[in-house]
Protein backbone atom coordinates (compact mmCIF):
# COMPACT_ATOMS: atom_id res chain seq x y z
CA UNK A 1 0.00 0.00 0.00
CA UNK A 2 0.84 3.35 -0.70
CA UNK A 3 1.30 5.57 2.77
CA UNK A 4 0.77 8.73 0.81
CA UNK A 5 -2.18 7.70 -0.97
CA UNK A 6 -3.60 6.06 2.30
CA UNK A 7 -3.18 8.77 4.03
CA UNK A 8 -4.86 11.32 1.67
CA UNK A 9 -7.74 8.41 1.37
CA UNK A 10 -8.24 8.40 5.56
CA UNK A 11 -9.20 12.23 5.09
CA UNK A 12 -13.12 12.98 5.71
CA UNK A 13 -14.43 14.34 3.67
CA UNK A 14 -12.08 13.39 1.26
CA UNK A 15 -11.67 14.38 -2.69
CA UNK A 16 -12.64 10.91 -4.39
CA UNK A 17 -10.03 10.40 -7.27
CA UNK A 18 -11.50 8.87 -10.04
CA UNK A 19 -10.35 5.33 -9.98
CA UNK A 20 -13.17 5.44 -6.32
CA UNK A 21 -15.48 7.43 -8.21
CA UNK A 22 -15.83 4.84 -11.00
CA UNK A 23 -16.26 1.75 -8.51
CA UNK A 24 -19.21 3.66 -6.62
CA UNK A 25 -22.77 2.90 -7.25
CA UNK A 26 -25.78 5.21 -7.69
CA UNK A 27 -28.40 4.96 -4.61
CA UNK A 28 -31.67 6.49 -3.98
CA UNK A 29 -35.23 4.34 -4.31
CA UNK A 30 -36.38 6.46 -7.33
CA UNK A 31 -33.27 4.48 -9.40
CA UNK A 32 -33.56 0.74 -7.06
CA UNK A 33 -37.06 1.03 -8.02
CA UNK A 34 -36.10 1.45 -11.78
CA UNK A 35 -33.39 -1.58 -11.54
CA UNK A 36 -36.62 -3.60 -10.20
CA UNK A 37 -38.89 -2.89 -12.42
CA UNK A 38 -36.31 -3.57 -15.56
CA UNK A 39 -35.68 -7.34 -13.90
CA UNK A 40 -39.37 -7.23 -13.06
CA UNK A 41 -40.28 -6.33 -16.72
CA UNK A 42 -37.54 -9.27 -18.01
CA UNK A 43 -39.22 -11.62 -16.08
CA UNK A 44 -42.96 -10.81 -17.28
CA UNK A 45 -41.75 -10.90 -20.95
CA UNK A 46 -40.31 -14.11 -20.67
CA UNK A 47 -43.38 -15.81 -18.83
CA UNK A 48 -46.02 -13.95 -21.54
CA UNK A 49 -43.69 -15.54 -24.31
CA UNK A 50 -43.81 -18.66 -22.66
CA UNK A 51 -47.21 -18.75 -22.44
CA UNK A 52 -48.41 -17.02 -25.68
CA UNK A 53 -45.63 -19.74 -27.39
CA UNK A 54 -48.02 -22.58 -26.02
CA UNK A 55 -51.20 -20.72 -26.79
CA UNK A 56 -52.45 -19.61 -23.23
CA UNK A 57 -52.24 -16.08 -23.64
CA UNK A 58 -51.79 -13.83 -26.57
CA UNK A 59 -48.67 -12.07 -27.70
CA UNK A 60 -49.59 -8.62 -27.16
CA UNK A 61 -49.37 -9.29 -23.10
CA UNK A 62 -45.44 -9.46 -23.54
CA UNK A 63 -45.90 -5.27 -23.71
CA UNK A 64 -46.69 -5.30 -20.20
CA UNK A 65 -43.10 -6.60 -19.60
CA UNK A 66 -41.33 -4.54 -21.99
CA UNK A 67 -43.27 -1.38 -20.28
CA UNK A 68 -42.29 -1.81 -17.31
CA UNK A 69 -38.87 -2.08 -18.38
CA UNK A 70 -39.03 1.09 -20.72
CA UNK A 71 -40.03 2.55 -16.92
CA UNK A 72 -37.37 1.00 -15.19
CA UNK A 73 -34.77 2.27 -17.38
CA UNK A 74 -36.92 6.11 -17.31
CA UNK A 75 -36.67 6.10 -13.67
CA UNK A 76 -32.94 4.88 -13.77
CA UNK A 77 -32.17 8.14 -16.04
CA UNK A 78 -34.27 10.44 -14.58
CA UNK A 79 -32.66 9.40 -10.94
CA UNK A 80 -29.18 8.39 -11.78
CA UNK A 81 -27.31 11.92 -11.31
CA UNK A 82 -29.04 12.49 -7.93
CA UNK A 83 -28.63 9.41 -6.87
CA UNK A 84 -24.96 8.61 -7.82
CA UNK A 85 -23.94 12.59 -6.16
CA UNK A 86 -25.55 11.37 -3.07
CA UNK A 87 -23.64 7.78 -3.10
CA UNK A 88 -20.59 9.84 -3.75
CA UNK A 89 -21.28 12.39 -0.97
CA UNK A 90 -21.59 9.26 1.44
CA UNK A 91 -18.07 7.87 0.27
CA UNK A 92 -16.30 10.69 0.82
CA UNK A 93 -17.73 11.27 4.83
CA UNK A 94 -17.23 7.24 5.15
CA UNK A 95 -14.40 6.56 7.60
CA UNK A 96 -11.23 4.61 6.75
CA UNK A 97 -10.35 1.58 8.45
CA UNK A 98 -7.69 -1.35 8.21
CA UNK A 99 -9.14 -5.24 8.01
CA UNK A 100 -7.45 -8.42 7.78
CA UNK A 101 -9.63 -11.45 6.38
CA UNK A 102 -11.19 -13.94 8.93
CA UNK A 103 -13.08 -16.25 6.82
CA UNK A 104 -13.14 -16.23 3.12
CA UNK A 105 -14.33 -18.74 0.48
CA UNK A 106 -11.05 -20.84 -1.36
CA UNK A 107 -12.24 -19.42 -4.86
CA UNK A 108 -10.98 -15.75 -3.28
CA UNK A 109 -7.49 -16.87 -2.82
CA UNK A 110 -7.17 -18.50 -6.53
CA UNK A 111 -6.55 -16.60 -9.77
CA UNK A 112 -9.24 -15.89 -12.05
CA UNK A 113 -11.92 -13.75 -13.55
CA UNK A 114 -13.38 -12.29 -10.40
CA UNK A 115 -15.72 -13.60 -7.94
CA UNK A 116 -17.59 -11.73 -5.46
CA UNK A 117 -18.13 -13.65 -2.38
CA UNK A 118 -19.33 -12.82 1.47
CA UNK A 119 -16.47 -12.89 4.02
CA UNK A 120 -15.68 -12.08 7.21
CA UNK A 121 -13.61 -9.18 8.15
CA UNK A 122 -12.12 -7.78 11.58
CA UNK A 123 -11.05 -4.34 11.60
CA UNK A 124 -10.39 -1.40 14.52
CA UNK A 125 -13.50 0.91 14.71
CA UNK A 126 -12.49 4.42 12.92
CA UNK A 127 -12.75 5.90 16.68
CA UNK A 128 -9.65 4.22 17.72
CA UNK A 129 -6.18 5.37 18.36
CA UNK A 130 -4.95 2.28 17.09
CA UNK A 131 -7.33 2.17 13.60
CA UNK A 132 -3.67 2.06 11.30
CA UNK A 133 -1.92 -0.86 12.83
CA UNK A 134 -1.60 -3.71 10.77
CA UNK A 135 -0.05 -5.88 12.98
CA UNK A 136 -2.59 -5.75 15.41
CA UNK A 137 -5.74 -6.27 12.93
CA UNK A 138 -3.62 -9.13 11.73
CA UNK A 139 -3.10 -10.57 15.69
CA UNK A 140 -7.36 -10.25 15.74
CA UNK A 141 -7.64 -11.88 12.56
CA UNK A 142 -5.19 -15.29 13.86
CA UNK A 143 -7.19 -15.28 17.43
CA UNK A 144 -10.48 -15.70 15.74
CA UNK A 145 -8.74 -17.68 13.27
CA UNK A 146 -7.88 -19.81 16.46
CA UNK A 147 -10.87 -19.75 17.91
CA UNK A 148 -12.41 -21.49 15.03
CA UNK A 149 -10.79 -23.91 14.76
CA UNK A 150 -10.16 -24.94 18.17
CA UNK A 151 -13.15 -23.58 19.98
CA UNK A 152 -13.56 -22.47 23.52
CA UNK A 153 -15.56 -22.62 26.68
CA UNK A 154 -15.71 -19.22 26.91
CA UNK A 155 -18.97 -17.96 27.37
CA UNK A 156 -18.33 -14.48 26.00
CA UNK A 157 -16.52 -16.21 22.87
CA UNK A 158 -18.48 -19.06 22.21
CA UNK A 159 -20.98 -16.88 19.75
CA UNK A 160 -18.02 -15.64 17.51
CA UNK A 161 -16.92 -19.18 17.15
CA UNK A 162 -20.86 -20.39 16.35
CA UNK A 163 -20.89 -17.83 14.15
CA UNK A 164 -17.66 -18.63 12.14
CA UNK A 165 -19.13 -22.18 11.55
CA UNK A 166 -22.80 -20.88 10.43
CA UNK A 167 -22.44 -20.34 6.54
CA UNK A 168 -25.86 -18.80 7.23
CA UNK A 169 -24.22 -16.55 9.21
CA UNK A 170 -25.10 -12.39 8.69
CA UNK A 171 -23.82 -9.73 11.30
CA UNK A 172 -22.47 -6.05 10.00
CA UNK A 173 -20.47 -4.02 12.39
CA UNK A 174 -20.74 -5.77 15.77
CA UNK A 175 -17.97 -5.05 18.50
CA UNK A 176 -15.87 -7.91 19.44
CA UNK A 177 -15.73 -8.34 23.47
CA UNK A 178 -12.34 -7.63 25.44
CA UNK A 179 -11.45 -10.97 25.97
CA UNK A 180 -10.36 -11.50 22.60
CA UNK A 181 -8.50 -8.79 22.21
CA UNK A 182 -8.20 -6.50 25.90
CA UNK A 183 -7.62 -2.21 24.68
CA UNK A 184 -8.53 -2.16 21.36
CA UNK A 185 -11.96 -1.53 19.97
CA UNK A 186 -12.25 -4.24 17.33
CA UNK A 187 -15.33 -4.97 15.12
CA UNK A 188 -16.04 -7.32 12.81
CA UNK A 189 -19.00 -8.06 9.65
CA UNK A 190 -19.60 -10.41 6.76
CA UNK A 191 -19.58 -8.33 3.27
CA UNK A 192 -18.97 -8.91 -0.55
CA UNK A 193 -15.42 -9.08 -1.40
CA UNK A 194 -14.85 -8.43 -5.10
CA UNK A 195 -11.87 -9.99 -6.10
CA UNK A 196 -11.35 -7.71 -8.81
CA UNK A 197 -10.89 -5.13 -6.12
CA UNK A 198 -8.06 -6.93 -5.02
CA UNK A 199 -3.96 -5.77 -5.64
CA UNK A 200 -3.88 -9.13 -7.38
CA UNK A 201 -6.84 -10.06 -8.10
CA UNK A 202 -7.10 -12.86 -5.27
CA UNK A 203 -6.27 -12.73 -1.49
CA UNK A 204 -2.99 -13.65 -0.05
CA UNK A 205 -2.31 -15.08 3.40
CA UNK A 206 -1.52 -11.88 5.87
CA UNK A 207 -2.94 -9.60 4.00
CA UNK A 208 -4.38 -6.22 5.58
CA UNK A 209 -6.75 -3.92 3.46
CA UNK A 210 -8.29 -0.59 3.99
CA UNK A 211 -11.95 -0.81 4.14
CA UNK A 212 -14.38 2.79 4.31
CA UNK A 213 -17.04 1.89 7.09
CA UNK A 214 -20.64 2.20 5.83
CA UNK A 215 -23.87 1.34 8.00
CA UNK A 216 -24.18 -1.57 6.09
CA UNK A 217 -20.74 -2.94 6.44
CA UNK A 218 -17.15 -2.12 5.48
CA UNK A 219 -16.77 -1.49 1.70
CA UNK A 220 -13.24 -2.53 0.30
CA UNK A 221 -11.66 0.10 -1.46
CA UNK A 222 -10.13 -0.92 -4.68
CA UNK A 223 -6.30 -1.66 -4.86
CA UNK A 224 -6.04 0.66 -7.79
CA UNK A 225 -6.60 3.65 -5.31
CA UNK A 226 -3.89 2.97 -2.71
CA UNK A 227 -1.39 0.47 -4.46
Amino acid sequence: MNPDKLATLAQVPRALPPELNTAIKPEGKLYEGGCLAIMAGGFVTMVCGGLALFGVTPWSFIAIGLGLMVLGKLAQLVAKPSALARARKRYSEMPLTLGAIVQANRRLYEPGPGDVLPTIVVYIDPTDPQVANAALVLEASARLKQLRAQGTTDPTLLPLAQKMHDERSHFINEPLPDSLYTGTRLRWSVTMVDSRRLPKGHLEEGQVLPFLLADNGPWLVPAVVYM
